[in-house]
């Protein structure tokens, strides 16, 4: 265990480590409750983190005076005139009478007493007692400090809040789950009378609070007698201390604010401005009422005082989640099962670009569209196969019924009866540009003028920009024409050796660019206007068509040179301006989708940008130095361009086959994240049937009597649409019935939902009933029912399908000693008497095999072939094997050690499982293969492969890839995604041999090069951590770690190639490196 302190630099690295040290105590034992307090005159810090031990952190200059001298303790308390370096090496760990701590503050400064600490703990009857400390610092020990100790009635006291003035502390607030008690300052309550109280001492105040566990507080700004509580239900509450014309406290007031996120920190920004931090739903930006101090509420009340100005997504915790294809075309997305207590939901993950929609319209067979400015008016025209149509917005954008306001409108010098090649101002002129011929008009719609190419050649392709406009006639000839006083005029003419497949305008430098792709040879030209003189050619190296050029310098002034191909791929060359040439080792073709790609330049915030229109669109954008590719989440985008206009200002204009839509991009490389709010009924697991297209989702609903703090649970499944999200069905559970468990089940050629259930009853420490319930859907409504149901003994905490028509479910059942895993096999009645029941009868649930040789079995995975994967809540994890004749269990091999599971998931075919447990570790098991078994023992054992600290508790792995995978990648075999409960959404995907080597020498190398935040060493962090292990890192590398690499600045780049011996100098250059590393990026 490390403590350390961070400062923040404006320049990179930003976060910077001032100082560091282990205080790792051999044989402590590490505490429930952990915290770090800064005493108010900052003379020093008190860290809390092993039961019974308090570190001191002095931040004053070490005393002068000799240890037991008479002037220790005054040194002690004299405040220093400045405060020194922070030093965290000077702490020093000081013994604690009280054990079991559950909160922890330091007093408000005097300037005559050394530090004073309050203490909130809990005895051996479980009473809540109230001590307080002084620290003497040249001493480094505790004495007695200014308050007497103090039973509390409240169980539930877990807070406290120190109340002080310019002459020092007054007492503290001590908040529990019903009531505030204001304890005083008990001056008498020293040495020998500590703890014995005494008559007249100051009057102890409380007030009763609604039910619930304040988690966080904060004191009102400019407000010394008020403070904000949160707790975990997410109720804000302001408190306020009323005192006497003397001064003293004499009540308390509590009134009930509204309801927020459950707050884990509260931070006033402004006085009516505070931020909610959650670690249990979306942090939030609330404005709070200018004036707090009105009259208390009742604790029922309801309250509109709060204003919501912004959330913060997150999605802490995860509970369960699924990975769902969403549109069949090799886009993913995560939906997980988040937040808790009344945040809870589900968010719909995906890894691209969102576009805020702004507009839409409904017309199909648009092929083209372009922005031009008319009159000062952005408008569009669309582009279809024989005719063109031009629209044009309102100011507004809406019209008075709240509907898109738009105007179909005819331009002079526009022919709306041809399909247009090109829309676009050049100079002062409004130009169309048909296979016949460029027609043209000024702003004012006078000067209407046509230029016509010489002979019967028709015009097959047009680019304009930066004054020129540039047209490819039949033949492969180019002829390039310019705005001169309301003309076009020709300024030349080039002859090309194939037909013109693509055109570009660009400025590179000062230097305006023609890039030209011809048909037959798939060579790109760059050629210098107004001379059309060539400046570099390359030649892309497809076998498909060339469909798109682009030419693109990013803001780190690097440019590169785009083709995209026929089919749907696109090639990148970064282009050495100076010399125009291009740099042939640069090359990059990624395969972004299956339709022909057309490629435009647009602006975010200042940065350049791509889009590459397909089926699958694509943002390309630079960042550390390499390309990012971000998908977008929409299909079939046939045209973008730029629209900047009154009423959707920095927007885009996207045409598709349906129909026209405009929408703003606000941040590229984002994860696109929706939220479908579920109140109160929190989620708690999820199967996505995508037979039916709906998710099933299992929730358990928490009420809580505000007054009695008496709880009730609902549980209930919702059978959502995969689409539209809409609830289709919402069943709800018998009385004091929750449900645990879901999947997926194949029941002759049918899908229905197995949910498993328990009852929590009061009293009982293991669940002793449950059930197991199908619900399929009826007819042709989309609505489902219950149409089976099995009494089972205990608790199914997981249930999955190891093949069509059965059924796998962990059990724990209170009849046994162990818990059992049971086989059951579902299927259609045998006869038709059956169907003279109800609708329940029509399914039947047998079960056929049982398996007792867990502690806990909390999770199951089908790894197939009749094979089984259990995690345990002691046992690690065992594999099982299902005999069908007769049906049996029998285990196959396990693993040995000691390790409470989390989630568990196959790796592959290679009889090879990846496990996370409590430790937050990951770990691989492999079963041995009988020919290469070195004895019997090794043939039934799972023996360890590979061990990782993650550092966060995984909840669910899944299968299946987050993004779409582009081109040639590293990754081979099984991919899995996983959440924690953190928050936070992985990926592990195996490596080839090759590429592994070189990540794992690469990751090696910056060790050596790259501190850690906090100076913990990257080795030390991810090592295999447990009470009685530490195991170094193998088998697993850090992608985040390695990534680190590609911002690298050169020296150290040299550095890391180089490695700190000529053994450990990696083989490849940096490019050699940045390749693969750009590959592996691409994964998440």
């Amino acid at each position: 265990m490390h403590l350390f302190a961070l400062t923040y630099s404006p320049t990179a690295p930003h976060i910077l480590t001032s100082s560091t040290v282990s205080i790792l105590e051999q044989h402590g034992r590490v505490a429930e409750y952990q915290t770090i307090t800064v005493d108010p005159a900052h003379r020093c810090i008190a860290v809390h983190a092993y039961s019974g031990l308090v570190r001191i952190v002095p931040l004053t200059p070490a005393p002068k005076t000799r240890r037991g001298s008479k002037a220790s303790s005054k040194a002690a308390a004299e405040p220093a005139p400045e405060v020194a370096p922070l030093d965290l090496t000077r702490g020093y760990s000081i013994r604690l009478p009280n054990l079991n701590i559950t909160s922890l503050a330091f007093l408000a400064a005097t300037l005559d007493a050394p530090p004073a600490l309050a203490c909130l703990s809990a005895d051996h009857l479980g009473r809540r007692v109230l001590d307080s400390y002084h620290i003497d610092l040249a001493e480094k020990e505790l004495v007695d400090g200014p308050m007497a100790t103090t039973i509390l009635s409240d169980p539930g006291s877990e807070v406290l809040i120190p109340v002080g003035n310019e002459e020092g502390p007054e007492g503290v607030l001590v908040v529990g789950e019903e009531s505030v008690r204001w304890v005083p300052v008990d001056a008498a309550a020293d040495g020998a009378n500590k703890g014995k109280g005494k008559a007249g001492a100051p009057t102890q105040v409380s007030c009763q609070l609604p039910v619930g566990l304040v988690q966080a507080w904060t004191a009102v700004a400019e407000s010394p007698n008020a403070f904000l509580l949160g707790d975990i239900y997410g109720r804000l509450q302001y408190l306020q201390i009323i005192r006497s014309h003397s001064g003293k406290v004499a009540d308390l007031k509590i009134r009930d604010l509204g309801d927020t996120s459950s707050p884990t920190a509260i931070v006033f920004l402004s006085p009516t401005l505070i931020y909610i931090a959650s670690r249990f739903a979306d942090s939030q930006l609330v404005r709070i009422p200018s004036d707090l101090s009105g009259d208390s509420m009742a604790i029922e009340g309801e309250s509109d005082d709060l204003e919501l100005v912004e959330g913060f997504a997150s999605l802490a915790p995860i509970m369960d989640c699924c990975v769902v294809n969403a549109d069949g075309g090799g886009t993913s997305q995560v939906v997980t099962c988040s937040g808790a207590y009344k945040g809870g939901s589900l968010r719909i993950v995906r890894q691209g670009v969102g576009l805020a929609e702004l507009a839409s319209l409904e017309l199909e067979g648009i092929r083209q569209v372009w922005s031009i400015l008319w009159q000062g008016q952005k408008v569009l025209v669309l582009g279809f196969v024989s005719e063109s149509k031009i629209v044009s917005f309102s100011a507004s954008g809406v019209d008075s019924d709240g509907e898109d306001d738009v105007e179909e409108i005819d331009l002079p010098a526009f022919d709306t009866e041809k399909a247009t090649l090109l829309a676009a101002n050049v100079g002062a002129l409004v130009l169309q540009v048909t296979a016949s011929g460029v027609s043209f008009s000024d702003q004012d719609g006078a000067g209407v003028g046509k230029w016509t190419p010489e002979g019967t050649k028709n015009i097959t392709l047009a680019a304009a920009g930066h004054g020129y406009l540039l047209l490819a006639l039949e033949g492969g000839v180019v002829v390039l024409l310019e705005e001169e006083g309301g003309k076009l005029v020709q300024k030349g003419t080039s002859e090309l050796p194939n037909e013109v497949a693509c055109l570009d305008i660009t400025t590179i430098g000062s230097q305006v660019v023609a890039a030209i792709g011809l048909w037959t040879s798939h060579a790109v030209i760059l050629a210098s206007l107004p001379s059309l003189a060539t400046l570099a050619t390359q030649t892309i190296d497809t076998s498909y068509l060339l469909r798109s050029v682009l030419v693109a310098t990013f803001a780190d002034g690097v440019t590169h040179l785009f083709a995209g191909m026929g089919d749907g791929s696109v090639a990148s060359y970064v282009l050495d301006a100076p010399s125009w040439t291009v740099v042939e080792s640069s090359k990059k073709t990624l395969s972004l989708g299956s339709t022909p790609v057309s490629l435009r330049l647009f602006a975010t915030k200042g940065a350049v940008n791509v889009f590459v229109a397909s089926d699958r669109p694509t943002i390309i954008s630079r960042s550390g130095e390499r390309l990012v590719y971000s998908s977008v989440n929409l299909k079939d985008i046939n045209s973008v361009v730029p629209f900047d206009s009154t009423a959707f200002p920095s927007s885009l204009a996207l045409a598709s086959p349906a129909g026209l839509r405009i929408g703003r991009i606000e941040d590229i490389q984002r994860v696109d994240i929706r939220t479908v709010p579920f109140e109160e009924d929190g989620p708690q697991r999820i199967a996505h049937d995508a037979s039916s297209s709906t998710y099933g989702v299992v929730c358990l609903r928490r009420d809580i009597n505000r007054s009695t703090g008496e709880q009730t649970t609902r549980g209930s499944l919702k059978i959502i649409d995969a689409e539209s999200f809409e609830v289709l069905t919402d069943l709800t559970l018998l009385e004091e019935e929750e449900g645990q468990s879901i999947c997926v089940l194949t029941v002759g050629t049918d899908k229905c939902y197995a949910v498993g259930t328990t009852f929590v009853r009061p009293g009982e420490t293991e669940p002793s009933a449950g059930r197991i319930l199908i619900i399929t859907q009826q007819g042709t409504d989309r609505t489902f029912h219950q149409v089976a149901s099995h009494n089972i003994k205990g608790c199914p905490y997981s249930i999955v399908e190891p093949s069509p028509g059965h059924l796998a479910a962990a059990i724990n059942s209170q009849a046994r000693p162990l818990s059992v895993l049971s086989y059951f096999i579902v299927t259609y009645p045998f006869s038709t008497q059956v169907m003279a029941y109800t609708i329940n009868d029509e399914y039947s649930i047998k079960p056929v095999a049982t398996w007792s040789g867990a502690f806990i079995a909390l999770n199951l995975s089908a790894c197939g072939n009749n094979t089984l994967l259990v995690g345990d809540a002691m046992r690690s994890v065992t594999l099982l094997r299902l005999g069908t004749t007769p049906y049996v269990l029998e285990e196959v091999a396990r693993d040995y050690r000691a390790l409470y599971m989390a989630a568990i998931a196959p790796l592959g075919t290679n009889d090879e499982f990846i496990g996370a447990e409590t430790d937050l570790n990951l770990f691989t098991v492999q079963k041995e293969n009988v020919t290469t078994a070195r004895s019997m023992a090794d043939e039934h054992a799972l023996s360890p492969r590979g061990v990782f600290h993650l550092g966060e508790m995984v909840t669910r792995f899944c299968s299946g890839s987050f993004v779409p995978q582009y081109g040639d990648n590293p990754s081979e075999g099984t991919r899995l995604v996983y959440a924690t409960s953190a928050g936070s959404l992985g990926v592990i995907a195996e490596l080839d041999d090759a590429t592994s080597k070189t990540m794992s020498e690469l990751e090696r190398n910056l060790r050596q090069v790259i501190e850690g935040v906090g100076g913990l060493e990257h080795e030390a962090w991810r090592s295999f951590k447990s009470e009685r292990t530490v195991r170094p890192p193998a088998g697993f590398l850090d992608g985040n770690f390695i990534q680190l690499f590609a911002g690298l600045p050169k020296d150290l780049i040299e550095k890391v190639l180089a490695g700190s011996s000529e053994h450990e100098r990696l083989s490849g250059s940096e490019s050699d490196i940045l390749v693969p590393l750009e590959e592996l990026g691409r994964l998440h």
